[in-house]
């Protein structure tokens, strides 16, 4: 005993040390992507990634979207990654088992792209190179908005996949709109004939006939107890096993499961002390461990139908098909149930036809084809089911009433509903099928019925809060402030009772088209900007959108005539994407810019007017851009980037309607760069633009470098023949220059009126003065001067004055 125990100690002694010991393993190399970092330049874009180690990586391109997958990589979670902007729309990260996906969502598509590894700093740059004009390029893709833009034949937007057909009625969402229903009924699977052991072998010599006359008649204790008093003396090996087989039948079918399973393990262990076990009995044993196992999962049931491996007789086969088609359907392995199915019906299954047929009927429905599903039902309802339809079969029966239900033949519906209320179900799917019923009578103008019925669901089950959203829905459509009240409580409360995805987003959209209805146009605003964010995957998406478009206006405008910049300011910013996707008129969108650059936003408004231009094509919509984004360039000092713009517009619009004003702002942006001789050398081109702005540019300009005759000439042009309309600026610098050419009778009526103004009070005084003096009027001429000592406002133009009287008194 003493040398057991110590033979038993080694040996756990040295599994120990196996385990604790350390074995060498060949482990996955693994990477991490620390950084991204971006930087615009001229006409590309760098992004640089910056690893723990460089990966293996695959790069590709599709249109807007850059596609970057890397190896056995994961994200830092200090990853932060660049913000949209005029270029980028959005990087998506996609994180796998054993990759990492980035995509880049771009405005336009690129002309090309280079990847380049630095091993040394363990960094890989992405070089995006931009089409120099981007004319004639698809437009932007949108954050938001599923699917892309358009242009109109006027160089307008249109919204592609963005639409409702509710826009111009919601209220009738609350009476059309219906999720696919659902009725969880559970599969009933069919078994082969009894005795199973029959398929197999006869069993003339073993089953009594007693025995057999009480299993027709289904009296399955009765059997089982007449099965008891068969003697069992002497029997043993395969005979034993045999009789074992057909006491776990019985007990099965009365549905003593766990019995059955005890006598089918018994029958386990007898074969498994056989010398050889005949193949026959393994394989029946197989098939009723599979019929006997039904309680658990589908999933546990399918996998446990994959580990058999029976060599199965053309007798057998057909019914181990059918099982394990029956399986797959309730696992929602629907190929695969067709498979099977498809190929049994194909081949010689006897009897088992109808069977077979009817489950096709259940993989038409599952598999989306409704009407053929219906037809395939009505086909084989009289065969199969005889005068009580399809009652035995709950899930076929439940499959019919909603395939007739979704082809909208309510009627017919309804008959196959108040006769699964018949069948064996309970619970949950019981009480689906009365608010179904409820609908149907609701869709057969019986609204009262329905009504009453929706309320008879029992409460706490998925039923009954499917059936206070449907009463909500019918309050909403009464013009009954009251009743939509209650209904906007009730849409509340059941978003957060909602068990599925699916379900949460119909009660957060009908919520926040309530709100709407209601009047509460900014808290359905807020509502919908959180469900858009929250819900991607939604089918209401497209209708949240529609209707976040259409009350998004009439909140900013009432926000910006209140004053309350600010928060018109976050609603644009968080739904831009948007509102240049579903606005043909950009009006409203422009004199947003022009309010957020009077609020001096200036980059507020700059991304608006960005976003719209780049989501236009050539044309007179988009020429109306150009002016107010350039204008907002200046205003920010980003003249590099206006003369981008410039250039972009001179190429598209040699005749536009705005080429002069477009040439002022050239000129201006040109002079902040220090390019002062280009501004001249363009000023003084023969055909150069003509407008009141370019030449009084070009009058100043030239005043300031010394050049008379070509200020003289520009400033001429601006006043023209109607003086007095003239602005006062404009008649000084007038003047100054008659003064200069000598001409002190032309120039000295002007100083005179402006004089008169307060703002060139002094100079022109001085300047009168000075002209009197030359013309011998010195009397006049001190006058004014001693004037503007006494009275001159301006230091420079008074002192000035008071030096001449000096030496004027000193000559004398």
């Amino acid at each position: 005993m003493d040398k057991l125990v110590t033979k038993k100690t080694v040996v756990v002694a040295l599994l120990l040390l196996i385990c604790l010991c350390p074995v060498p393993v060949m482990a996955q190399e693994s990477f991490t992507l620390i950084s991204v970092i971006k930087k615009d330049e001229m006409n590309m874009t760098r992004f640089t990634l910056v690893f723990s180690k460089l990966p293996p990586y695959h790069i590709k391109t599709s249109g807007q979207r850059l596609e970057l997958t890397m190896g056995e990589t994961s994200a830092s979670a200090k990853l932060a990654l660049p913000q949209a902007d005029e270029r980028l729309l959005q990087i998506l990260v996609g994180q796998a088992k054993d990759k990492l996906m980035l995509a880049f969502l771009m405005r336009r598509p690129p002309h090309f792209v280079n990847g380049t590894r630095d091993a040394t700093h363990n960094r890989l740059t992405l070089d995006v190179h931009w089409r120099a004009r981007q004319k004639n390029t698809r437009p932007a893709i949108s954050a938001s908005v599923p699917g892309h833009l358009t242009v109109g034949d006027k160089g307008g937007m249109l919204v592609r996949a963005i639409a409702s057909k509710y826009q111009n009625g919601w209220l009738k969402f609350f009476n059309e709109y219906e999720r696919k229903p659902k009725l969880h009924v559970p599969i009933t699977y069919f078994v082969a004939p009894f005795p199973c052991l029959a398929l197999f072998e006869s069993v003339d010599k073993i089953l009594p006939f007693e025995v057999e006359a009480l299993v027709r008649q289904e009296e399955w204790k009765s059997a089982m107890t007449a099965l008891e008093h068969v003697g069992l003396d002497g029997v043993r090996g395969e005979d034993l096993a045999r009789i074992m087989l057909i006491k776990a039948d019985i007990q099965q079918r009365a549905g003593n499961v766990r019995v059955s399973q005890r006598y089918l393990k018994r029958v386990a262990d007898i074969l498994d002390n056989l010398e050889s076990v005949p193949e026959l009995l393994s394989g029946c044993l197989s098939l009723q461990q599979l019929y006997s196992s039904t309680a658990q999962t589908p999933y546990d049931l399918l996998a446990q139908v994959d580990s058999v491996s029976l060599n199965l007789t053309q007798e057998v086969q057909p019914y181990f098909d059918l099982f394990q088609a029956e399986v797959a359907l309730a696992a929602g392995a629907v190929n695969r149930a067709r498979a099977v199915l498809t190929a049994g019906v194909l081949s010689d299954i006897g009897t088992l036809e109808p069977r077979y047929r009817l489950r096709l009927a259940d993989v038409a429905y599952l598999s989306g084809d409704v009407s053929g599903a219906s037809e395939q039902y009505a086909a084989i309802e009289g065969v199969l089911g005889g005068d009580d339809g399809l009652i035995r079969y709950p899930f076929s029966l439940g499959n019919y009433a909603l395939s007739l239900y979704r082809t909208k033949n309510y009627a017919a519906a309804e008959t196959k509903l108040r006769q699964l209320l018949s069948a064996n179900i309970q619970g949950d799917a019981y009480e689906m099928v009365r608010y179904l019923l409820a609908l149907t009578l609701i869709h057969q103008a019986d609204a009262n019925a329905g009504y009453n019925l929706l309320h008879q669901v029992s409460p706490g089950t998925v039923a009954a809060r499917l059936a206070r959203c449907k009463i909500a829905d019918l309050s909403m459509q009464l013009d009954d402030l009251r009743s939509r009240r209650r209904a906007l409580q009730d849409y509340a409360a059941l978003a957060q009772e909602m068990l599925d995805r699916d379900g949460r987003a119909e009660m957060q959209f009908k919520h926040a088209l309530a709100q709407h209805i209601v009047g509460q146009n900014l808290a359905a605003i807020e509502e919908l900007v959180h469900f858009l964010k929250l819900d991607r995957m939604s089918e209401l998406r497209s209708h949240a959108q529609v209707l976040l478009a259409q009350l998004l206006p009439g909140a900013i405008h009432n926000l910006v005539k209140q004053g309350n910049y600010y928060q018109a300011l976050i609603l644009v910013e968080q739904n831009r994407d948007l509102l240049i996707a579903t606005h043909k008129n950009f009006d409203f969108l422009l004199e947003l810019g022009r309010v957020f650059t009077g609020l001096e936003y200036y980059d507020s408004a700059l991304r608006l007017y960005l976003y719209i231009l780049d989501a236009t094509d050539v044309g007179d919509k988009q020429e109306q851009i150009f002016e107010p984004l350039l204008n907002t360039l200046y205003e920010q000092g980003d003249y590099e980037r206006e003369e981008h713009y410039i250039k972009q517009y001179v190429a598209d619009y040699p005749q536009g309607k705005s080429f002069a004003r477009i040439f002022y702002l050239q000129l201006q942006a040109q002079l902040a760069l220090g390019k002062k001789d280009l501004v001249l050398e363009k000023l003084q081109q023969t055909g150069r633009p003509q407008s009141v702005e370019i030449n009084r540019l070009a009058a100043n300009l030239a005043w300031k470098n010394g050049m008379v005759a070509m200020a003289r000439q520009n400033i001429d042009a601006v006043i023209g023949a109607d003086v007095k309309s003239a602005l006062p600026k404009d008649k000084l610098l007038q003047a100054e220059i008659m003064l200069c050419q000598g001409e002190d009778n032309a120039a000295l009526p002007i100083y005179r009126k402006l004089a008169e103004i307060e703002e060139f009070t002094d100079q022109a005084k001085y300047r009168q003065a000075e002209i009197l003096l030359r013309l011998g009027q010195r009397a006049s001429g001190l006058k004014v001067l001693q004037q503007l000592v006494d009275e001159g406002k301006q230091s420079q133009w008074r002192m000035l004055a008071e030096e001449t009287l000096q030496v004027l008194r000193l000559k004398r």
